[in-house]
């Protein structure tokens, strides 16, 4: 850095369990871009998984990663009218291309040329993120009601929201969730939403149990029974309409997989380890019309929905939050999550 070179800290990916908090520049905008600072940024799974477990294939590091932002615009370039310093800001994590076959279809989440926050450009584990015009259409704006650690689960929320739309839950339906961390228990609050009759999670740890019982969800604890019978038991043998898999296990989907009804869905949410593969009898989704799909990220309009849903009371972002962390503590971060000691941890930079 020059002589009189504005700074800031960064925590900088450089491989599995390699996060080095770092000073570097502070981002020069262009006539066309904005400078916002970063006020909270939520840990993903995503995230643990690329610092504790593997490297992700698309990440090239070193990189920042954090892509659960919410924010403040500090400057703005000269070109810049759609926006204004001290707006409190989320920022969507990716971006579409706007031309292909999948954006112009209201698909861009599975957009080819997307621009990702925290994988193809530095992400929020810093002070601040500088913005192109041609992400602009992912800046959204919030108000004052919300605090910037609730806003910053937009993200986690929209991923949610899409898989529940993909799921097609209806008024009356018993929704089964194998999982009740974060991504879990944002289920539970849509599928409340979506008028679901019941709503019963599988899990292990006994405080994230309590949680969902909190939010009016019915309970399997995976540890003490047995939950493809427990599941039988509980709807009479009716089985579920829909099965969300918010874990990332192959258990967990062959197990969830035997959880449905005929003519039910299962979304398949958390990703798995690279490589992992399930065994299947065809017969089973043949003859019982069982519709299996994935769940990937979200769509923008799904994002800004997502936001709505929090502005307007109707979900609590703010009841997952476990921990609250200074940027300097980003890995400890990591090892509570390595742990299970936590539901939800979000930096603050």
């Amino acid at each position: 850095m020059g002589y009189g070179e504005k700074c800031m800290k960064a925590a900088v990916y450089y491989g599995v369990n390699d996060v080095r908090i770092q000073k570097m520049p502070e981002p020069e905008i262009k006539k066309d871009e904005v400078l916002i600072r970063v006020r909270a940024c939520g840990v993903c799974a995503s995230d643990f998984r690329n610092v504790k477990i593997r490297k992700s294939f698309y990440i090239k590091p070193p990189i920042i990663l954090g892509h659960e932002i919410a924010g403040e615009i500090v400057k703005v370039g000269d070109e810049v009218n759609e926006f204004k310093e001290g707006e409190r800001v989320v920022i969507a994590p990716g971006i579409g291309c706007g031309k292909c076959m999948y954006c112009l279809t209201g698909k861009d989440n599975l957009c080819k040329k997307r621009i990702t926050i925290g994988a193809n450009i530095n992400g929020g584990f810093a002070e601040y993120i500088k913005l192109p015009k041609t992400y602009f259409r992912g800046i959204i704006p919030f108000t004052k009601d919300l605090t910037f650690e609730e806003a910053a689960l937009t993200e986690p929320l929209s991923t949610c929201l899409h898989g529940m739309l993909r799921a097609g839950v209806k008024i009356e339906d018993i929704v089964v969730i194998l999982g009740a961390g974060p991504i879990g228990l944002l289920h539970i609050q849509l599928a409340k939403i979506l008028g679901a009759g019941r709503i019963i999670v599988c899990e292990a740890v006994e405080e994230r149990i309590k949680m969902a019982q909190n939010l009016g969800a019915e309970t399997v604890n995976i540890k003490e029974e047995e939950p493809i019978k427990k599941i039988e038991e509980l709807t009479y043998r009716e089985k579920a309409d829909e099965v969300i898999i918010a874990v990332g296990s192959t258990e967990a989907i062959n197990q969830g997989l035997k959880m449905v009804k005929d003519g039910g869905t299962v979304i398949i949410f958390g990703g798995v380890p690279e490589g992992a593969t399930i065994q299947i009898d065809p017969n089973i989704i043949h003859y019982s019309e069982i519709n299996v799909t994935g769940s990937y990220d979200a769509t923008l309009v799904e994002f800004k929905k997502a936001l709505k849903l929090i502005s307007h009371k109707k979900v609590n972002t703010g009841m997952l939050i476990s921990h609250i962390l200074p940027l300097d503590r980003i890995m400890d971060a990591f090892n509570l999550m390595e742990r299970r000691e936590c539901i939800k941890v979000v930096v603050t930079p």
